[in-house]
């Protein structure tokens, strides 16, 4: 019974890990005139209502700032989230750590050099992946 069980949850496992996919990377921009950062989570899903980044954490200075829960995800290929951050400068380390509902977590982090361009959003694409 007990072998029966060890099977079932491998295979279930097997299962999630085969169909879960973490975030591949985070682009994470600075606007320094508006004290923005803007972080593009790359992340390809099929479903952005049932496989997304659910939790986002920033640290400034490796201080939590900012928690954000989601229910969904902004296109099927990423998540782009925008956070004012006051008094935004030059040197500040931005953190961002982006976590999957179903398997898997992925953290970034850059230094504020200069404003750099935003990069568009992915587009929401009806492609199944």
């Amino acid at each position: 019974m007990k072998k029966i069980a060890a099977l079932l949850v491998f295979l279930f496992l097997v299962s999630v890990s085969l169909t879960a996919t973490p975030p591949s990377d985070i682009i994470i921009t600075f606007d320094l005139a508006n004290k923005t950062v803007t972080a593009n989570i790359m992340h390809e899903v099929k479903d952005v209502l049932d496989h997304y980044i659910n939790q986002i954490i920033v640290k400034l200075n490796g201080k939590k700032i900012i928690t954000q829960m989601a229910s969904t995800q902004t296109s099927n290929e990423a998540q782009t989230v925008i956070y004012v951050i006051p008094g935004l400068k030059i040197g500040d380390v931005v953190s961002i750590d982006a976590d999957c509902i179903k398997y898997g977590d992925l953290t970034k982090e850059a230094t504020v050099k200069e404003t750099t361009p935003a990069k568009p959003a992915a587009k929401n694409s009806k492609k199944a992946k």
